[in-house]
């Protein structure tokens, strides 16, 4: 096995006992590596970054190494990675937003935060997330009517509680056009999926992202930030950040991401208001903080994002469960 070794520091004794950083280099190659980089660490600590040249080193030697205070990692790739987060980290980041009280807004939504559906839309706009306008109905009548209010062309989408992921089982109807085709359209998702459907103004098209969040049972409420659209599972790349941020360390982080130069106006596309979509991120960790601890999950992709804005177009939020009662210890 080949062994990459990363950050030896000055504050320790390495191998034979040299403390300074020209002696880690040259004990370093004494023992058959090449001294490639000396940085600083952020903690004012002196690194070297040290690769195995050529041969390999046992078990033994590399039980030494860890127990000189060297972290040993298992081939190249894994050196070059553990050298980037280094630099990334030399210099201290923006120190995190503190987080607001709780507002208004989390006393109405806590006790029953809504899972989908025209009620999650509203929760999304109090928090500052536009998302796209939404009529709920149960009759042929009422979608028509919820047509009408909407205005054309119109999305219908079934809106059963119990179905999560719509499209997977033909419960989307794009682009209708007149009262004959949400009529038609609204027949058939009542036979195969129940009568409930959400009427939906159609959005115009944009880059799209899937922003969400997770609840780690250490950390807490964690934002995501990823694209979105047919591209969430085929570019699975994703930010992951620590509640609350703010517009700039969350403009930071879809920087980071390989779905940018999409927001950004590639190839003389008009770019996305990278503004507002950057205050959109910063709002959902508003609520995240807010209500984190009455939500497992919350979901929205798409985000399209626009030259004058963004629209939240599905949406759906997981209620934590509460735990259950902890089993008796029997003596």
């Amino acid at each position: 096995m080949t062994y990459t070794e990363l950050q030896v520091t000055s504050s320790f004794s390495f191998l034979r006992g040299a403390s300074q950083p020209d002696e880690l280099v040259e004990e370093a190659a004494g023992y058959g590596y090449e001294a490639i980089a000396i940085t600083e660490c952020r903690m004012a600590l002196e690194a070297l970054c040290a690769v195995k040249a050529a041969q390999r080193i046992t078990d033994d030697e590399a039980a030494r190494l860890r127990a000189a205070g060297v972290p040993v990692l298992e081939g190249t790739r894994t050196g070059l990675l553990a050298l980037r987060h280094l630099l990334e980290h030399a210099s201290p980041p923006e120190p995190p937003p503190l987080a607001d009280p709780p507002g208004p807004a989390a006393d109405r939504w806590r006790h029953d935060p809504p899972t989908g559906g025209a009620a999650l839309f509203a929760l999304l706009r109090e928090y500052g997330i536009q998302a796209v306008q939404a009529v709920p109905a149960v009759t042929r009548a009422a979608a028509l009517t919820a047509a009408d209010q909407v205005g054309y062309p119109v999305v219908l989408k079934t809106d059963a509680p119990q179905i999560a992921h719509k499209s997977d089982v033909g419960g989307v109807r794009l682009g209708l056009r007149g009262p004959a085709e949400v009529t038609a359209a609204y027949d058939d998702l009542a036979a195969r999926l129940g009568p409930r459907v959400l009427v939906c103004a159609q959005a115009a098209p944009g880059p799209e992202l899937a922003l969400g969040i997770v609840r780690d049972p250490n950390l807490g409420p964690l934002i995501v930030i990823g694209a979105g659209g047919l591209l969430v599972e085929i570019m699975a790349e994703r930010a992951v950040l620590l509640a609350p941020l703010t517009p700039a360390s969350a403009l930071a982080a879809l920087r980071s991401l390989r779905v940018f130069p999409a927001l950004a106006g590639a190839r003389s596309q008009p770019a996305a208001d990278l503004d507002a979509v950057a205050s959109a991120i910063a709002a959902l960790s508003r609520l995240a903080c807010d209500l984190g601890d009455v939500i497992d999950a919350l979901d929205i992709n798409p985000l399209i994002c626009h030259p004058t804005g963004l629209l939240a177009v599905d949406a759906l939020l997981v209620p934590r469960q509460p735990r259950p009662a902890s089993a008796a210890v029997v003596r």
